[in-house]
């Protein structure tokens, strides 16, 4: 299986008038496992990470295709998968994997995760059910100095729903599953997640400290309920939130750009 590569290359001539040129390249896929082209078979985007000199295309229902050297003379395009999680194997592809994974970079730039929180329930959408909960992992992609396959995921931590609800009271924690994990830019044992009220529409942000199952401040509500929602300027998010929930875009201030400084000469 092969894919099709164009980059769009701006000219280095003065006196092409800012042209650019187009370049196409056929590069067969390489992968590891004898059956993991059958994954691209039914591939679906879902979005594009840039990570020092790759780019790597994601499809949260089963893995990644990463084109190392892009810039190069000589790219070549990979294909690893996501491990499986430990409650849905059968049909992974109905579970809505989306809205609970996420590939982040972290550590300053230096080291690209991948989170995964696993349903207990089995289920994809709609509240968990009575007397289960969820597991989240967290898997950094390493280099393994093979030609063949350059990358391989290692576990980096594993926690259990139980392991947070004991440590934190169901008071400044909700008892909800954890959607749409995003992992810190610059420490990965913090991420972010969304806490969504499947009854109410209510939608919510925390930050847990994986190292010590902390909350990490308190939970930031945006919308208390959809009926309450539709009464504000966030109506339209409102309406569309149940059915549309599109991963975070990480950003970051420039690092010139001194926040105390804007601070002190705004309160002077």
């Amino acid at each position: 299986m092969e894919a099709e590569l164009y980059v769009l290359r701006s000219s280095s001539s003065c006196h092409d008038d800012g042209a650019e040129n187009s370049d196409k390249k056929c590069l067969p896929i390489l992968y590891q496992e004898e059956d993991e082209d059958n994954d691209l078979q039914y591939w679906d985007c879902n979005e594009v990470v840039p990570f020092k000199n790759s780019l790597f295309w994601v499809s949260y229902d089963t893995g990644i295709l990463f084109c190392d050297g892009i810039l190069g003379d000589n790219p070549k395009i990979y294909y690893i998968r996501f491990h499986p999680d430990n409650f849905v194997r059968d049909n992974p592809l109905s579970m809505c994997k989306a809205l609970y994974r996420s590939l982040c970079v972290t550590d300053g730039g230096c080291q690209l995760v991948f989170v995964d929180v696993a349903r207990h329930d089995a289920t994809g959408l709609g509240p968990m059910a009575p007397g289960t909960g969820f597991t989240m992992t967290l898997w950094k992609l390493k280099m393994t100095g093979n030609s063949i396959m350059p990358w391989e995921w290692m576990n980096d931590a594993v926690v259990t729903s139980a392991e947070l609800w004991a440590a934190n009271s169901s008071e400044h924690l909700p008892r909800k599953v954890m959607m749409l994990p995003l992992v810190s830019l610059d420490m990965r044992n913090i991420v972010h997640v969304v806490l969504y009220g499947w009854e109410t529409g209510s939608f919510s942000l925390v930050t847990i400290d994986l190292s010590d199952k902390q909350l990490l401040g308190s939970v930031v509500t945006y919308i208390k309920s959809s009926k309450e929602g539709l009464c504000t300027d966030d109506a339209d998010l409102v309406r569309a939130k149940p059915s549309f929930f599109p991963h975070f875009l990480p950003s970051e201030f420039p690092k010139f750009l001194n926040l105390n400084s804007i601070m002190e000469l705004k309160q002077n």
